[in-house]
């Protein structure tokens, strides 16, 4: 078959013409060759661009009527007649279009592959509903895909980004998405899923190595070197990389698990000062020396079981230099401070996991042992320019984490049942060191002095265990039922001396002060019972509700004090609720409400005094928090195929009243201290959200603008005076972008950006940023490509009011050989630094911080 047009109508057994029919041209093999839809009066036109085998079909779908498939012939007038197929529903219930069935999308890569693109990356960012942002995590139709499949393995979980930047585009076969998948087989047809997964479908067996290899020069000798050997065989797949530069490419995503959550309780008690990172792209300004090493694994068992392992190791050396102007406004007063701060942050990384996984249509089965090990020596010097005063800060962190999570499920007639058990363990000391005498009024009865030590250490167990109940509630819900207990101690050992006294992470030994030295013990029993009720009819509406009931104990022993231990009890229910309704085919209605309840933890309970940075000194008085907020949100989105419009308008309030008030004090000279006082607190949040796109297929062009209003309302104490602060945000994002021509590809972005903030109705500070984006990729030939990235900045700032920076890119490929020969200069203008402004409740900060000199960068890269 040549290449052609395919024209034609579609309307309902009645004659009805139907709009919004989703229609798809397809090969034999099942690759989408084309789509379109039909417009108000039922017309469609699908364009074919190649040429189209025999056998290939041409299918029409809709809500609520079966499909339809017709041969492909040219020069044909297709008349399509939508049936109505009550049956439809047990496969497709929406939420707003929601299928209790999966359905798989095929992708042709060779349709998608354009001039540039190297790996699965640049084709899977082309298909229809993906979005990846920044950091490689992927969204489909907005919602986070389930699983990354590669030959239908889930070998990477959630660290996914690695296949996705280095499996190359000449060993696809097809890419799938897969709508409404759940991955837990004896879940299918119990608690449907409507989120989407991906599956990466390679030619057969493969091993495929990708070598890069870089030099450049800048500040200093550069290099850039990475090698990613991969394997993919019926039974056995692995991806290793090493990674290494001191180029400002920053590796560590490749260690990130976008569906692991941690919900254990943790925290640092200590930092150095704080370097506030810039608003641009992280290699500008990122001073890095990193060495990184992953391996992953996977090795089928049997048809249902598979075993799997990763592990990591990170080295990285980072130094940044920055120039902070505070003016912190204390009642009808300003405080003004000036710090010049050089910062070396060092720190060793390592971690993995073993996974044993059985997913069959009888059980679900999962054993998971993970571990994490962290070292960080951060070193930091604070030039006061203001007081004409150095201070020598020195920061060691370190963090020992253990988890297992065990999972069994298995069908009892037409439901499953199952249990859970997570046990996890933390163990996180800390050692700040300051070579200057700080808060000599309050740790040395205003005597100054040389040397000032703060150390702690949080010990975290964490054990939570259930049992799991899931069943299909008439013909349109489903209902989920989780009974279980959890138990949590933390345990926090503080100790902090102004003369240097003491031995690193060594907190058996106290004085007899109670006033820097804190042990404390807190203890927290969770019983409860999770209902989770899911409706979706699309002829009415979509429902999904939680009610939580639960009790929790909670006590607390502070031996240092000899105090009796103290205990809450209490029973709460706190339910959410969320419901929408699609109508007038294009709009969809949404409602979300939740009620909840906080109680605070072990860092709310330090009597003693905790350095926390070389002018940030705290103790608790209020005993521990608790807060109960609700939450309210509205939506309604729009989203037409036919001209290719989607928008969305989106209204919330949170509320939130908390036991306790911060207060704090300010000094002349910026030093601050605070705690926790036992007063009743409102804290109100107000957002609205707006957001518009629209493509015009005739000229490859599409536009978006999504706008954000955002305040915070509540009542602080400063000083002693009670403040009511209100901090407003206003942000405008307006992208274009244009693949019209062949040998050009250009994005457009502006961004906009305004910030207020109010004390007790006088305004203290606004901030205001307009950032201009251009980037264009230009192909002088199929081998050739040269990228220019640029952006203007305006400011509120008079100092650099405007601000430039360009970086320029040129690629060649030698395709026969897979060679990429690629030459980067970075910062043309040699731009030194980069300004920017932040408020917050009191205070308005203008960095400078150090940028990247102007470098350049040779690389080679190979793929065999």
């Amino acid at each position: 078959m040549s290449q052609s047009i395919i024209k034609g109508s579609v309307a309902d057994s009645a004659g009805k013409k139907l709009p919004g029919v989703i229609l798809m041209a397809k090969s034999p093999e099942g690759k989408i060759l084309g789509f379109g839809t039909s417009n108000m009066e039922g017309l469609f036109s699908i364009s074919l661009s190649t040429a189209v085998p025999d056998s290939s079909l041409l299918e029409a779908s809709f809500l609520g009527f079966q499909k339809q498939y017709f041969n492909l012939k040219p020069n044909t007038n297709y008349k399509v007649t939508m049936l109505k197929d009550p049956d439809s529903l047990k496969e497709v219930i929406v939420t707003s279009v929601r299928r209790r069935e999966s359905d798989s999308l095929d992708f042709d890569p060779d349709k998608y592959a354009g001039l540039g693109d190297r790996t699965v990356g640049d084709i899977l960012a082309k298909l229809p509903g993906i979005e990846i942002d920044p950091s490689g995590r992927i969204k489909y139709q907005g919602k986070e895909i389930v699983n990354y499949y590669i030959n239908g393995l889930n070998m990477l979980d959630g660290r996914y980004k690695l296949a996705n930047d280095n499996i190359p585009i000449d060993a696809l076969k097809k890419i799938q998405i897969i709508e409404n998948d759940q991955p837990v087989k004896i879940l299918k047809k119990v608690s449907p899923s409507d989120r989407a997964s991906i599956n990466i479908q390679l030619k057969g067996f493969t091993i495929a190595t990708n070598v890069k290899a870089g030099i450049g020069a800048g500040r200093h000798p550069l290099r850039d070197v990475s090698v990613t050997p991969m394997f993919f065989f019926k039974n056995f797949q692995s991806i290793l990389t090493y990674q290494s530069n001191n180029t400002g490419v920053n590796p560590n995503t490749y260690m990130q698990d976008f569906q692991f959550q941690d919900n254990v309780y943790s925290r640092n008690f200590t930092w150095l000062q704080g370097i506030q990172n810039p608003p641009v792209k992280e290699n500008s300004w990122l001073n890095n020396n990193t060495n990184l090493f992953t391996g992953n694994f996977l090795q089928k068992l049997s048809t249902n079981a598979v075993v799997k392992a990763n592990g990591y190791y990170l080295n990285d050396h980072q130094t940044q230099r920055q120039e902070n102007s505070s003016t912190y406004f204390v009642n009808s007063d300003h405080v003004s401070v000036v710090e010049l701060m050089h910062n070396s942050y060092n720190q060793s990384n390592a971690g993995g996991a073993l996974k044993l996984e059985v997913n069959s249509p009888k059980v679900y089965l999962t054993e998971n042992l993970m571990f994490k090990a962290h070292q960080a020596n951060d070193l930091g010097l604070v030039d006061r320019t203001d007081l004409n005063s150095n201070t020598n800060q020195r920061n060691t962190r370190q963090l020992h984490f253990l988890r297992n999570q065990f999972n069994y499920s298995l069908p009892v007639g037409k439901q499953v049942i199952g249990i859970e058990s997570n046990i996890t363990y933390k163990n996180s000391p800390e050692l700040l060191s300051i070579r200057s005498g700080v808060y000599p009024e309050i740790l040395n009865d205003s005597v100054t002095y040389p040397l000032t030590k703060q150390q702690s250490r949080l010990k975290v167990f964490n054990t939570n265990n259930q049992a799991n109940w899931n069943t299909k509630m008439g013909y349109y819900g489903d209902l989920k039922a989780s009974l279980g207990m959890e138990y949590d101690r933390q345990q926090l050992v503080t100790n902090l001396s102004a003369d240097g006294d003491g031995t690193l992470f060594d907190l058996d030994y106290y004085f007899n002060s109670a006033l820097f030295h804190n042990d404390l013990q807190l203890t927290d029993r969770h019983a409860y019972l999770s209902t989770a009720y899911n409706y979706q009819n699309p002829e009415l509406f979509n429902l999904y509700l939680t009610l939580p009931i639960e009790h929790r104990d909670i006590g607390i022993h502070n031996y240092m004090q000899n105090s009796a231990d103290s205990s809450i009890g209490k029973w709460l229910v706190y339910p959410n609720v969320n419901i929408n309704r699609r109508f007038f085919h294009y709009y969809t209605l949404t409602w979300n409400s939740g009620w909840g309840y906080n109680y605070g933890n072990i860092d709310n309970l330090n009597t003693a005094y905790i350095l926390s940075s070389y002018r940030s000194i705290n103790n608790q008085t209020s005993g521990l928090q608790f807060n109960d907020f609700v939450n309210h949100q509205v939506s309604l989105d729009f989203e037409n195929p036919l001209p290719l419009v989607s928008s969305s308008l989106t209204l919330g309030k949170n509320v939130s009243h908390n036991s306790n008030t911060y207060a704090s004090y300010m000094d002349t000279t910026g030093n601050s201290s605070g705690g926790n006082v036992r007063r009743r607190n409102t804290f109100t949040a107000y957002n609205m959200g707006f957001r518009f796109s629209k493509i015009f297929p005739k000229i490859k062009t599409s536009l978006r603008m999504e706008l954000k209003w955002n305040q915070n309302n509540s009542v602080q104490i400063l000083n002693n005076v009670n403040n009511k602060v209100v901090n407003t945000c206003e942000t405008g994002t307006f992208t274009v972008s244009n693949k019209r021509w062949a040998f050009m590809n250009a994005e457009y972005v502006l961004s906009l950006y305004r910030g207020t903030g109010k004390t007790n109705g006088a305004r203290l500070s606004r901030t205001y940023l307009e950032t201009h984006s251009l980037n264009v990729d230009f192909f002088p030939s199929k081998q050739q490509q040269i990228s220019i990235d640029g952006s203007y900045r305006n400011s509120h700032l008079a100092m650099t009011s405007r601000q430039v920076y360009l970086n320029l890119v040129y690629e060649y490929q030698l395709r026969k050989s897979k060679v990429d020969l690629s030459l980067e200069w970075d910062n043309i203008f040699n731009h030194q630094y980069f300004t920017s402004a932040y408020i917050d409740a009191y205070s308005e900060v203008i960095n400078r911080i150090d940028l990247r000199p102007m470098q350049g960068v040779f690389r080679i890269g190979f793929h065999f």
